[in-house]
C-alpha cells in the first residue's frame, strides 16, 4: 500500500510535451451532470464550502461507488484515505473539480472487482484542478480514466495531475477498455500522469492519450506497458480545418520503460494529424509486437510532427517500423538498438523526404531489403533516396582503459575530423568512410567490428576505417599502444629455419610503414590470412593465403607483395603467376610467388610487405 503525498513530482508549469490520442469511437464517455446526487460510501463535497476528510481510513463498498470527491465554485476538497475497494459499481474513486475548485486527494491501493468492468479511478477537471496520489490500481474496464469529454459543443479546460504505483486492467476486450486513458480537448486543458511501475492491460489498449484544441497531455510509465492488444496509442490533434485554418491542435507525450503487444497489429501507434500538433514517444526499453503481421511502431504525421526516441530495439513480425508523412508533416525517429521485422523499415509515399531515421542497426528483411515500401505507390527511387540520405547510422566505439587514455574515437578522416551528430550520437550515412583515430603519441595495432556485415579495412598509410553499408551495425573495437612503448621494443631474431613473424623496430626500412600484423584486410576487402616463405630446390617461394570478405567477386593484385632482405634492404624479385588472382565472393585461396635460384639463401631474414604495409619478418 502506498500512502503519502507525491505532489512535488508534478510541477504546475507543464513542459512542451507531446500528445497522444484515440478515435472518438474509442473514447469512454464520462459525464457527471449532477455528481452531488450520487451517493458514495465516503464523500468529500466542496461544492458549497471547503470540505476535508483526512482520517486515513480504508474504504470498502459493495453497492455504491466507494469514494467521491467534489470541488466547485472556487472551494477546496481535501481527502487522505487508506485502501479503496469497490465490488459492484462502475467506479471505485471519482474526483471532480469544476468552476475554479481544487481537489487534493491521497489514497492507498485501489481495487474495483466489478465483473462487468468497473473503473479504478476517474478524474474530471472542468475549470478546476485535481492533484491525486494513489497506490496500485486494479480494475476491469479502465484503471485510470482522465477525460474532460465535451458537453455538447462546449469543451472544458482543467488541470489533472495523477500519480499511482502501478495499473492493472483485467477485462479482455479488443475494442474497449484500457489501462490508462488521458484525454484533453481545449486550450488550457492539462493532463499529467505518472505511473511509477508497470501498466498491464487485458483490454484494447495499455496507454491511450489524446490531445486536441491546443491542450497538453503527458503520461509517464516508469515500467513496461504490456497489453493483450495495442500497447500505446497517442494522437495529437484531430483532422479538421475551415478555409485553411486549423481548428484542432494538441501536444502529447508518452514516456515508458518499454512496450509489449501480444495480439494486435501494432505495439505503438503515433498520430500527429493536424498542422501545429506534436506527438512525442520515448521508451527506455524495447518495443515488441508479437502478433502475426504486426508492426513495432506505426507513425503517421499528416500535417503535424512526430518525435520518437527508443533506447533499445524495435521489432514486429511484419515490420519493425512504419513511417508516413505528408508534405506538411514530419517524423523524427531515433532507435539506439536494432530494428527488425519481415519488411525491416516500411516507408509510405507522399513526402518521405520529411522523414528522418537515426538507428544503430537494421536487420536485413526476408526480402533481402532493409527499407521497403508497404503502400502501393512507393517507388524504388524514393526508398533508395530515403535509405541513402535520410538514415543516420549510429557509430559505436568500444573503449577499454587503454583505448580511453589514447582517446580512441571515430572520425570522418585520418586527421580526426568529427563525425556528424544526431540526437547526441556520432552518426554516418550509407557509403561514408568512418576512420578510427587516437591522440598523438599512440597508434592502433589492430581493429575489428562487432557486426560481421561491416568489415574494418586499412588504407595505404595503415589507417583503419570502415565503409558504412546499408543496415549499419557499426561497433568498432581496437587495440592501441603507446608509440614510446613500440619504439623501445627490441628486434628479436627468429629461430633459424622458422617462418614466424617477429617484432621489428619502427624505422625498419626508410620510406616504408612498419608495424602491421596478420591477418590484414586490404582496401578491396581481401584478407591476408597467412604468409609462408620457403626454399624449394634453392629457389624461394612465397605462398599467401587470401580470403575474399566481400559479397562480390574481386580481382586481387598479387604484384603488390614485396620482399626485402633484412641485412641490406635490397628488394628480392619475385614473379607471380597469375599476377591477378580472381577470388569469388567469400572464397579462400592462395597466391603463389617464386624467385630465381639463389635469390635467397636458407636462413636469410626478410621483411615482407603488401602495398607498403609490413606483414612481418620472416626467415627463408
Amino acid at each position: 500500500m502506498m500512502k503519502g503525498k507525491a505532489g512535488t513530482i508534478w510541477k504546475r508549469a507543464v513542459s512542451t510535451a507531446l500528445a497522444a490520442c484515440l478515435s472518438l469511437m474509442m473514447v469512454p464517455a464520462v459525464a457527471f451532470a449532477d455528481i452531488g446526487g450520487v451517493a458514495y460510501e465516503v464523500e468529500v463535497d466542496a461544492s458549497q464550502e471547503d470540505s476535508f476528510n483526512t482520517l486515513g481510513q480504508d474504504v470498502s463498498s459493495s453497492y455504491k461507488p466507494a469514494v467521491g470527491v467534489i470541488a466547485d465554485n472556487g472551494h477546496t476538497a481535501e481527502a487522505a484515505l487508506g485502501d479503496v475497494t469497490a465490488k459492484d459499481m462502475k467506479r471505485a474513486v471519482l474526483v471532480e473539480a469544476d468552476g475554479g475548485g481544487t481537489a487534493d486527494v491521497t489514497v492507498g491501493d485501489v481495487v474495483n472487482s466489478y465483473q462487468w468492468a468497473g473503473d479504478g479511478i476517474d478524474v474530471v477537471a472542468k475549470g478546476g484542478s485535481v492533484d491525486l496520489v494513489a497506490g496500485d490500481v486494479k480494475a476491469g474496464a479502465f484503471g485510470l480514466n482522465l477525460d474532460n469529454a465535451p458537453t455538447g459543443t462546449e469543451s472544458y479546460a482543467g488541470e489533472k495531475r495523477v500519480t499511482v504505483g502501478s495499473v492493472t486492467q483485467t477485462r479482455d476486450s479488443k475494442y474497449n477498455y484500457a489501462g490508462a486513458n488521458a484525454f484533453s480537448y481545449a486550450k488550457g486543458d492539462i493532463n499529467i500522469v505518472q505511473v511509477n511501475g508497470d501498466v498491464n492491460a487485458a483490454g484494447s489498449r495499455g496507454v491511450d492519450v489524446l490531445a486536441r484544441g491546443e491542450s497538453e497531455t503527458t503520461v509517464t510509465v516508469g515500467g513496461t506497458v504490456s497489453a493483450n492488444y495495442l500497447g500505446v496509442k497517442l494522437e495529437a490533434g484531430c483532422d479538421g480545418s475551415v478555409n485553411g485554418t486549423t481548428i484542432s491542435t494538441g501536444t502529447a507525450t508518452v514516456k515508458v520503460g518499454g512496450v509489449v503487444a501480444k495480439n494486435y497489429d501494432q505495439a505503438v501507434v503515433i498520430d500527429s494529424n493536424t498542422k501545429g500538433s506534436v506527438a512525442t514517444f520515448q521508451s527506455d526499453g524495447d518495443i515488441e509486437a508479437l502478433a502475426s503481421g504486426s508492426t513495432g511502431i506505426w507513425a503517421r504525421s499528416a500535417g503535424g510532427k512526430s518525435v520518437i526516441a527508443v533506447d533499445g530495439d524495435v521489432s514486429g513480425r511484419q515490420a519493425g517500423l512504419f513511417i508516413y508523412c505528408d508534405e506538411a508533416g514530419s517524423n523524427d525517429v531515433l532507435v539506439t538498438g536494432t530494428i527488425s521485422g519481415k519488411n525491416g523499415v516500411d516507408i509510405s509515399y507522399d513526402s518521405a523526404a520529411n522523414d528522418s531515421l537515426t538507428v544503430w542497426k537494421i536487420e536485413k528483411a526476408a526480402s533481402g531489403q532493409y527499407v521497403s515500401g508497404e503502400v502501393v505507390g512507393t517507388t524504388i527511387d524514393e526508398r533508395e533516396t530515403f535509405a541513402k540520405k535520410q538514415i543516420n547510422y549510429i557509430v559505436k566505439v568500444a573503449q577499454g582503459a587503454e583505448a580511453a587514455v589514447a582517446n580512441l574515437r571515430a572520425a570522418k578522416d585520418a586527421g580526426g575530423t568529427a563525425l556528424d551528430s544526431s540526437h547526441g550520437y556520432d552518426v554516418a550515412k550509407e557509403g561514408a568512410k568512418v576512420y578510427l583515430v587516437v591522440d598523438e603519441g599512440y597508434r592502433i595495432v589492430s581493429a575489428s567490428n562487432g557486426n560481421d556485415g561491416q568489415t574494418v579495412l586499412q588504407d595505404a598509410q595503415g589507417n583503419y576505417y570502415i565503409v558504412v553499408k546499408r543496415g549499419g551495425g557499426i561497433d568498432l573495437n581496437a587495440i592501441v599502444e603507446s608509440i614510446d612503448d613500440v619504439a623501445s621494443f627490441p628486434f628479436i631474431a627468429p629461430p633459424m629455419g622458422t617462418n614466424a613473424p617477429v617484432a621489428v623496430p619502427v624505422a625498419a626500412s626508410a620510406g616504408v610503414v612498419a608495424g602491421g600484423s596478420l591477418p590484414l584486410l586490404t582496401d578491396d576487402g581481401v584478407r591476408i590470412d597467412d604468409v609462408k616463405l620457403e626454399m624449394k630446390d634453392q629457389a624461394p617461394n612465397l605462398r599467401v593465403t587470401l580470403s575474399n570478405m566481400n559479397d562480390h567477386d574481386v580481382d586481387f593484385d598479387c604484384t603488390k607483395f614485396k620482399v626485402m632482405k633484412a641485412g641490406d634492404d635490397s628488394e628480392v624479385t619475385f614473379k607471380t603467376d597469375p599476377e591477378i588472382k580472381q577470388l569469388r565472393a567469400r572464397e579462400t585461396s592462395e597466391c603463389t610467388l617464386s624467385a630465381d635460384v639463389g635469390a635467397l639463401k636458407p636462413g636469410d631474414r626478410t621483411y615482407i610487405y603488401y602495398a607498403d604495409r609490413l606483414l612481418g619478418t620472416y626467415v627463408a
